[in-house]
């Protein structure tokens, strides 16, 4: 398994374990993806800071590039 993992703004981990399998074929296609609300969201589930209504309700996906030189 791959764990592809970003810090969230209290430096809590958010995102994905993957198989291997499935990580090398996100690699060739860009699909590996992440709720753009990981990195807003506080500690307690709400979201931090002021945001538009409308991206709240719509969380659209951001893609994740791997650095895999960390590997």
């Amino acid at each position: 398994e791959v764990e592809c993992f970003v810090p969230d703004v209290n430096g809590v981990l958010r995102g994905k374990t993957l198989p291997v399998a499935k990580f090398l074929k996100s690699l060739d296609d860009r699909a590996l993806y992440l709720p753009s609300s990981a990195f807003l969201v506080a500690i307690d589930g709400r979201y931090s800071g002021s945001i538009d209504e409308a991206f709240a309700y719509s969380d659209p996906d951001m893609r994740m590039v791997p650095d895999v030189s960390s590997l």
